[in-house]
């Protein structure tokens, strides 16, 4: 399937949008009342059956000029291959949560705006960092180079945000007066910030 957001105002919508919205509720409503009438009063068919249809019809309408999560997901890719930015075992991916636009998907998964890519190379003498921030509204990529030395601390730092549909546990590493967003529910990126964490204590 072909999912396409033609502007950057339908990306801000897609964070922005409820699950279910005012006018959504109301025709859930009006539909379960009109099965109601349909099937329990005498002579309603006739009555609650044409407003029934009105109601699905309107409500599918509304439904689809949603964005959806994966038109969201088809950007983002879309956005790494044109910049060609390169992953490799060493590569840290995740959204950040703190301070910018983000929802919970229908998956259950937190997103947001921002998106980062760190790709990380160790040396006898040194961790070197390139970072790529990715901005899912305005279509941006920054790329941002670090050489932390062995001598220098990385810290962790944990903390909770809260996010319309629940809270979350956001994760950062913290050096030279930057802050990466990390993920340490995924086992092969929670060893590589241990990883990172151990050499820079």
């Amino acid at each position: 399937d072909q999912y396409i957001v033609t502007d950057n105002t339908g990306t801000k919508y897609y964070f922005e949008q409820k699950s279910f919205s005012i006018i959504e509720i109301v025709l859930l409503v009006i539909s379960v009342i009109c099965v109601f009438v349909a099937i329990f009063v005498q002579g309603g068919i006739p009555m609650g059956l044409p407003v029934l249809l009105v109601c699905v019809v309107v409500f599918c309408v509304l439904r689809s000029f949603k964005v959806k999560d994966a038109e969201i997901e088809q950007i983002l890719n879309k956005i790494i291959e044109d910049n060609a930015i390169e992953r490799s075992e060493n590569t840290i991916e995740c959204y950040d949560l703190k301070s910018t636009l983000k929802k919970k998907r229908n998956d259950g998964k937190f997103v947001s705006s921002k998106y980062y890519i760190s790709n990380i190379t160790f040396s006898a003498e040194a961790t070197i960092f390139n970072v790529y921030s990715i901005d899912l509204v305005d279509k941006t990529v920054e790329k941002s180079s670090y050489t932390v030395n062995c001598n220098e601390k990385i810290n962790l730092n944990e903390e909770f945000v809260r996010i319309s549909g629940g809270s979350v546990s956001v994760a950062y590493l913290e050096f030279l007066s930057c802050l990466i967003p990390v993920t340490l529910k995924d086992y092969k990126t929670a060893e590589l910030v241990e990883k990172i964490c151990e050499k820079h204590k």
